[in-house]
């Protein structure tokens, strides 16, 4: 168990020194930006969503004098063009996207750091392509399980019933039996007075159980936001992440090499404290560290001061 309040804060809000654009396969282009120092060693950081994007607090866990760090907007996300594309978007064509960044920058091997989707994003690029791994740096970790996804779909009720149960019964019960591939109905209708409600109802269900600190009401988001973000969770979701059945825990015996720290908040019901003791198991040098009072958003001060540590603590472990 952690105690974050020993953890150094956070660095201050920096500002990009190059930005750039990744053509990959047609039509998808990729947005990147670099922070930090030039020349230092390198680092990748992957966006949770999918189809969300990168934002300025992900640039303040790395030390800006070291590190030499890489943002990229995923395809269809942020500010990747075409936005909202769910043409040939799927875990293989992200994992080899990073891979052609990496030799775009010119960097042997970058640290790869990833969040929730972005850390099932990072395991399998880290099994795909270890040699251009200097590390790995999870949080809020998910290996596309069915359990796990019945456990975001269903069980959750049992520890948040009262955001649970709007968010069910927005389907007719005769669908209930599969909530995901309801709401994947929905929300992929053109129809804006079929998928705008569905959109409102994930929104507000899986943003308010993101945070330790349960908020009153769902962060603010325009409406067309909200159905990019939902669309391509369950167009990721209703295919199981794109990934077999325990492909990406059987695959952690080829990178027990890679350095790794986990950062998994304890009360995190998005992406279950399970996923990363399973994880743990099959990686016995991989270092897990728990944190007290952190559910799953990366905005919590707790997790925030836990990944800034993990940063630190990966400089001296990272292989150059």
């Amino acid at each position: 168990m952690e105690n974050h309040s020993s953890y150094p804060a956070p660095y201050p809000d920096i500002e990009p020194y190059e930005t750039g654009w990744l053509d990959v396969d047609p039509p998808h282009r990729l947005f990147y930006e670099r922070v930090g120092k030039r020349g230092g060693l390198p680092a990748v950081h992957l966006h949770g969503g999918p189809g969300r994007g990168c934002v300025p607090a992900n640039r303040r866990t790395f030390d800006p004098d070291f590190y030499d760090l890489v943002l990229v907007d995923q395809r269809g996300g942020g500010r990747s063009t075409p936005f909202g594309s769910l043409e040939g978007n799927n875990t293989q064509a992200l994992v080899e996207d990073l891979e052609r960044l990496r030799r775009h920058l010119g960097f042997k091997r970058w640290v790869v750091s990833g969040g929730s989707w972005g850390a099932l994003l990072g395991l399998a690029y880290t099994e795909a392509h270890p040699d251009g791994i200097a590390g790995l740096i999870l949080r809020g970790v998910t290996t596309g399980a069915d359990a796990a996804i019945r456990w975001w779909a269903y069980d959750v009720n049992n520890l948040f019933p009262d955001l649970w149960k709007p968010f069910a019964a927005f389907i007719p019960e005769a669908e209930r039996d599969d909530i995901v591939e309801a709401y994947r109905k929905r929300i992929t209708d053109p129809d804006p007075k079929v998928w705008g409600p569905a959109a409102e109802a994930f929104w507000e269900y899986s943003t308010r159980i993101s945070s330790f600190n349960t908020p009153a009401r769902a962060p603010e988001a325009t409406l067309e936001q909200k159905r990019q973000g939902t669309l391509m969770f369950f167009h990721y979701v209703a295919n199981k992440f794109f990934v077999k059945p325990g492909q990406l825990l059987d695959g952690i015996a080829r990178i027990r090499d890679v350095p790794c720290i986990i950062v998994q908040g304890r009360y995190d019901v998005v992406t279950r404290p399970l996923n990363a003791f399973e994880v743990k198991e099959r990686w016995p040098e991989a270092d897990l560290r728990w944190i007290i009072a952190a559910g799953h958003d990366a905005s919590e001060p707790a997790l925030m001061a836990a990944l800034t540590q993990a940063c630190e603590d990966m400089k001296a472990r990272a292989r150059r």
